[in-house]
């Protein structure tokens, strides 16, 4: 659909709703449910068995959706409220107008004459931009709790010089050549591993491959979207099953922007490979506690120093603490919990003692007086205005308050959008300030009460299922076992009283002389000699990551020594042929 050029004479600001609004967040205000970016078509009577899967797509960083088989629902954010509520354009827009809170031209002319924008005010330093920013951010986070495949893996250190490079690379190496083995003694296609490389500014991946790719990850900010896509930054490999991306050696910018980093993000979560593996650079910098926020399985290499022992203890307290922070923003007394939290390593304050403490901070601010305050000076009054009968028997809960509230936004709803083709255009035009003044109004009232509701939930709860959103893996690179099994028991240990959480160790890799400059191979070094003694180390790992019986992924090695033997005299003749260009490229050559 061809972008839609506002009406010049339109007393709504189109320009800015389009730029402001989250596609997602509207559909789910109005009751789809979106987990992904997928979902059934929303005119499911347009389908019939023969016309194609009724699947309806949201592209996020388009802020567009569109039905792969009904040629006539796609657009934007408003031709979605046209579509659901079958309201015309002028309607959509002056609901998503009042959604926003964003003002008409009228407004805005009197607003700026009166003089009340201040460019050096605290509000606009730290206020809209800012918050908006945020919170599309979280959103889009918290939109991303599932994925497909096996599963999406972060890799990542605490500093340079770890060998988690190395160790990633080698590992999905080893998944790529077990899903081979696999898809061979099934007789069908290999699931696709992927190996994307995030060290932004000094991703080695390819180095460790001999691979240099035709694009790189941020080419998708600076290309044309509809026709630069995740397909074309993927390079194949020498072998079939392993794809790799990878960001740029020279960066374009220091810091990345937010809406960089939600498109990283929707692709890497849906891409279509079976296993992904995503290497991280060193460091706990804002970029990296956001990527790695939003990825469930995060495991961590270390080196057994201390330094390095005592930042990936810090790095798993920084990913608990800053959601805490968001969490708990609306308490005073929640917050400053999360602040002894984050000094648990000088106080010994741990996470069952922060349980404790929420716990009678939401006894405190859930009291049946504050609860009936609520409910009977905000909500009581905006249902009596509604016309919507109170159903309280005098057992009242915020349980109760959250009952009546679909009843609320229906009924708020059902106003917003009346009224629709019974005025003529000059009637319309003239009720148009009043209406939208009046509807705002009741709009901002149906979300205070909604924000208000959430104010009451249990701070316990919340910190409850923080704990569910992360899996932590330890890998201790450069030490012998005896070594590594001491240092992870203490960490292991550490983590469990602090965090109340599992830490899984996954075992050790010694040095080895063998595994130093490996870059000079130009390829993987278990290509290059699958036959060392100090590979059984990454295969163990391999098993416990996948879950496989013990001794599974060396015997699958050691059942393809041919092809591994062919892969390597192939390896650098491949790597440097026209054969080495994007996957969808050459799956089309």
């Amino acid at each position: 659909m061809g972008k839609i050029i506002p009406n010049p004479g339109s007393a709504f600001d189109v320009d800015k709703i389009l730029k402001t609004t989250s596609i997602i967040d509207v559909a789910r205000e109005f009751g789809l449910i979106v987990s992904k970016n997928v979902i059934p078509c929303i005119k499911l009577e347009n389908h019939v068995e023969q016309n194609g899967a009724p699947s309806l797509t949201f592209n996020v960083m388009r802020n567009t959706f569109k039905c792969w088989v009904c040629p006539d629902v796609c657009g934007d954010v408003i031709d979605l409220v046209m579509q659901l509520k079958s309201v015309d354009r002028e309607k959509a827009i002056q609901f998503l107008t009042i959604r926003s809170e964003i003002k008409s031209e009228g407004e805005r002319n009197e607003y700026f004459s009166k003089k009340k924008y201040d460019r050096q005010s605290p509000a606009t330093k730290n206020g809209p931009n800012v918050k908006a920013r945020d919170t599309i951010f979280q959103e889009f986070l918290d939109g991303m709790n599932t994925n497909r495949g096996i599963d999406l893996i972060a890799f990542a250190s605490t500093k340079g010089g770890t060998g988690k490079t190395l160790v990633v690379n080698n590992i999905a190496v080893i998944v790529s050549l077990i899903t081979r083995y696999i898809g061979n003694h099934q007789e069908s296609e290999p699931q696709l591993v992927e190996l994307i490389d995030l060290d932004f500014g000094k991703p080695d991946q390819r180095l460790l491959l001999g691979i240099e790719p035709q694009h790189y990850l941020e080419d998708i900010f600076y290309q044309d979207p509809d026709t630069f896509k995740w397909d074309l930054l993927r390079q194949i490999t020498p072998l079939e099953s392993l794809n790799f991306i990878s960001s740029s050696p020279v960066r374009k910018s220091n810091s990345m922007y937010y809406r960089k980093k939600n498109e990283i993000l929707y692709m890497l979560h849906n891409s279509d490979a079976h296993v992904k593996l995503a290497d991280f650079g060193g460091g706990s910098d804002k970029d990296t506690l956001d990527f790695l926020s939003s990825i469930k399985s995060k495991v961590y290499v270390i080196n057994p120093d201390r330094a390095s022992v005592e930042a990936v203890f810090n790095l798993i307290l920084s990913l608990l603490y800053f959601p805490m922070k968001k969490r708990f923003k609306s308490s005073g007394k929640a917050l400053d919990a999360a602040e002894k939290f984050r000094n648990c390593h000088r106080t010994g304050y741990t996470i069952e003692n922060m349980l404790e403490e929420l716990k009678n901070i939401d006894k405190s601010k859930n009291t049946f007086d504050k609860i009936k305050d609520f409910y009977g000076e905000t909500v009581l009054p905006f249902m009596h205005e509604l016309d919507i009968p109170e159903t309280a028997n005098g057992n009242l809960t915020i349980e109760h308050i959250k009952e009546e509230l679909p009843a609320i936004k229906q009924r708020v709803f059902e106003l917003l959008f009346s009224g629709n083709g019974k005025n003529s255009p000059q009637e319309a035009q003239s009720n148009r300030k009043k209406s939208l003044s009046g509807n705002s109004s009741m709009y901002r009232t149906y979300t205070t009460i909604e924000k208000t509701i959430h104010q009451f939930d249990s701070y316990a709860c919340s910190l409850k299922d923080l704990l569910k959103t992360s899996l932590f893996g330890l890998i201790i690179n450069k030490a012998d076992e005896e070594e590594a099994g001491a240092i992870a028991e203490d960490l292991v240990r550490r983590v469990s009283k602090s965090f109340s959480m599992d830490l899984t160790y996954l075992g050790n890799i010694p040095e080895e002389k063998a595994l130093r400059n490996i870059s000079n191979y130009g390829m993987p070094y278990v290509v290059f000699n699958s036959d060392h003694p100090v590979l059984e180390k990454f295969f163990s790992i391999t098993d416990t990551i996948l879950n496989l019986k013990e001794g599974s992924t060396a015997q699958i090695i050691h059942d393809q020594k041919d092809f591994i033997r062919d892969l390597k005299k192939n390896w650098t003749t491949l790597t440097k042929s026209p054969k080495n260009k994007p996957a969808k490229e050459a799956s089309t050559a």
